[in-house]
């Protein structure tokens, strides 16, 4: 049903439909139902391909702090999580 919604929706309500990503079902929000239909095991196994990885990671830290202060916080919260270097991608 969509798919004919959007090949009748306007340029401008395709581009918000996008940017708000409401037609998107991995962003949707989780149910009682889903998480009681999660299989464990393909959770964890998701999670450890694509959340376990520091050196994937990317940290943004925006406000009025000194370097100084704030590096030992995050080698105290990050500091212990082995890396498997950096993921490669590949173009297929």
């Amino acid at each position: 049903m969509w798919l004919r919604e959007q090949a009748r929706s306007t340029p401008a309500e395709e581009w918000s439909r996008l940017v708000h990503t409401q037609d998107v079902e991995a962003l949707r929000p989780l149910t009682l139902q889903d998480l009681n239909s999660m299989e464990f095991a393909r959770a964890q196994a998701f999670f450890a391909e694509y959340f376990s990885n520091p050196a994937d990671f990317v940290c943004v830290i925006v406000g009025n702090f000194k370097i100084e202060e704030i590096v030992p916080v995050l080698v105290e919260d990050f500091g212990d999580i082995p890396s498997k270097g950096p993921t490669q991608f590949s173009a297929a």
